[in-house]
């Protein structure tokens, strides 16, 4: 983990003038960069799809630092933050990336695509209804495909105190919902602030 925790640490990132100061200086946290060295140790495969990628700090880190990643697809739906990874990415010199307008939920746009891994960061305690972007995005693995998913631990940002969260995750509330979307639970684990998942789905 040290490793990829330095690596991150030195990788020079170009801020867009899209991105205030103070929230370049959020992205840029000992937690959230401890979070993206966290990201890194797993594997991707060539196809890669995050849902709500916000200003797409993760993809620029992932597109620069795996390799073995081909194509990387960002669903965004707010189309305001879709411009903002688009020229975060052109900035930094990410062609590699795509990033488009859509509701991970529906994923209108992906009809018929199938993916090596699908990243949900940050984004399953926003929802009403996370567990039906969970059964979504099952559809849209390949078989034999993963999930890695971060939340916020339970209590670390609830709801009533942080903008925008409308869920509060147990691990064992997160692990039910793995189960009953399809997938297999591989690996959970505490890092900073987050919870971890990544979970396959059968082949």
């Amino acid at each position: 983990m040290d490793g990829w925790e330095k690596i991150v640490d030195e990788l020079s990132i170009i801020k867009p003038k899209e991105i205030t100061d103070e929230r370049w200086k959020q992205l840029n946290s000992k937690n959230n960069k401890g979070r993206i060295a966290n990201m890194l140790e797993y594997e991707f495969g060539e196809k890669v799809l995050e849902i709500g990628p916000c200003e797409g700090f993760l993809s620029i880190y992932l597109c620069k630092l795996k390799p073995g990643i081909k194509q990387y697809m960002g669903l965004e739906i707010d189309g305001k933050m879709v411009a903002i990874c688009k020229r975060l990415a052109s900035q930094n010199g990410i062609n590699k990336a795509r990033y488009i307008q859509g509701d991970g939920c529906v994923m209108e746009g992906l009809e018929g695509r199938l993916f090596d891994t699908i990243i949900m960061a940050e984004v399953l305690e926003h929802l009403r209804n996370p567990l039906s972007m969970l059964k979504r995005a099952y559809t849209a693995l390949s078989p034999g495909g993963s999930t890695i998913i971060t939340v916020p631990g339970k209590g670390v940002m609830p709801p009533g105190r942080t903008p925008g969260h409308v869920q509060d995750f147990l691990v064992d509330d997160m692990k039910s919902m793995l189960d009953e979307a399809g997938f297999r639970l591989l690996h959970h684990r505490r890092n900073h602030l987050w919870e971890f998942y990544l979970a396959i789905k059968p082949v």
